[in-house]
């Protein structure tokens, strides 16, 4: 399911450095951290590219266990969980708030 993200979203897959540099390219966007085969059960959250959360020094395997889908847009994100989950994913409390 990850394999069929829209046109202007960029899945990274076991691809720490290229989610990195996505993030840093760009400051504005968003992303989406999910299971690689979404489910309705499927924990989905909804970041910003800036996300504290997101261990800038370390890098490490972020995109190992769970893959990221990012976008400069929040709509095209929001409508991929919705058609993979059946819900618009969490909000992260820290980017959100």
């Amino acid at each position: 399911m990850v394999a069929t993200a829209p046109q202007g979203v960029t899945v990274f897959d076991r691809d720490d450095a290229g989610f990195f540099d996505w993030l840093d390219q760009n400051p504005d966007g968003y992303f989406l951290n999910t299971a690689r085969n979404p489910t309705p059960q499927t924990h989905v959250m909804l970041h910003l590219s800036s996300c504290p959360h997101i261990g800038r020094e370390d890098r490490a395997e972020y995109t190992r266990k769970r893959v990221k889908l990012c976008s400069g847009q929040r709509v095209p994100l929001e409508q991929w969980a919705v058609r993979y989950t059946g819900d618009k994913p969490a909000l992260c409390r820290s980017c959100f708030s």
